[in-house]
């Protein structure tokens, strides 16, 4: 899986792109550490970088393109820092999409009502 990150510098030179990507958001592990990371290298036009498919990120299944969720981190010579978008599959992650991350629902008696369905 190959991508591409479009980064104009500002006032100060981009010195590290890097996309973190996951197959899972799960937060019952006492130490949550779902994504790996690749850094990103310039090619004249953006910065680029693949991820092979079945790449085992830190916890959870294989990345395939059907699972693997990801976002662009851009860093600049002054360690300013800006984040894309969470990504899906293809597309920017939305709810009702068939993502489903793992929440453990943490020791109160809070009744939680059932999500509305999705149209």
């Amino acid at each position: 899986m190959v991508f591409h990150v479009t980064a104009p510098a500002g006032e100060r030179a981009i010195n590290q792109v890097t996309l973190y990507y996951a197959s899972q958001m799960d937060s019952r592990p006492s130490t949550v550490h779902d994504f790996g990371f690749v850094s990103l290298s310039w090619n004249s036009l953006e910065y680029v970088g693949a991820i092979p498919i079945g790449t085992l990120p830190p916890a959870g299944p294989p990345v395939t393109p059907d699972n693997i969720i990801y976002l662009a981190s851009v860093k600049d010579e002054a360690n300013y820092t800006v984040t894309s978008k969470l990504y899906y599959r293809s597309g920017v992650m939305a709810f009702g999409q068939g993502f489903l991350p793992i929440i453990e629902h943490y020791g109160d008696t809070l009744p939680v009502p059932p999500p509305p369905s999705c149209p």
